[in-house]
């Protein structure tokens, strides 16, 4: 929610039957991702390169390259810093993941991991996994992705058989 006015002026109108509006600007810059049920209040300037948390209240403004989260939403840390916490997160969370549909019986299938394509797709082997890349990157940093990325594994097989490995130790 971004509020540009304080409709408090209400409350005068009750109580001295004046309206006093209030309202002022909101800038947000360039790569920002808001959580859900975030609010912004007027006179904020929120920077580029920054992540607001689930649920904050922006009342203040948050400079380029920070996360931030909280009532009032508070820096936490550096976007860069969080960019190396959630590299190394996310292979933990692919094993979790897949250990969870094992634990149900079934076995590993590639569609289970649409969204985790990383893992095992790489700049060599991406011809070989249907998914629709250009939901995710425009044309140029997909030629980038393509050849920066280095995944874990090479290809879904070795991923299924590094976590049945895992499994067993």
């Amino acid at each position: 929610m971004i509020l540009t006015h304080d409709w408090a002026s209400w409350c005068f109108v009750n109580s001295h039957k004046d309206f006093i509006p209030s309202h002022g600007k909101i800038k947000i810059g360039n790569n920002v991702w808001l959580g859900e049920n975030v609010t912004i209040l007027k006179n904020v300037t929120i920077g580029n390169n920054v992540i607001i948390g689930i649920g904050s209240v922006v009342t203040k403004d948050i400079p380029d390259n920070c996360i931030a989260v909280g009532i009032p939403a508070k820096i936490i840390g550096t976007y860069d810093d969080y960019y190396k916490k959630r590299k190394l997160q996310y292979i933990n969370e692919c094993f979790e993941y897949a250990n969870s549909i094992l634990d149900t019986g079934r076995e590993l299938k590639e569609d289970d991991f649409y969204d985790d394509y990383p893992i095992f797709v790489n700049g060599s082997n991406f011809r070989n996994y249907n998914y629709p890349y250009h939901n995710i990157f425009n044309d140029e940093q997909f030629e980038v992705w393509k050849k920066n990325h280095k995944s874990q594994f090479n290809g879904f097989e070795e991923f299924v058989n590094a976590v049945k490995e895992r499994r067993h130790e």
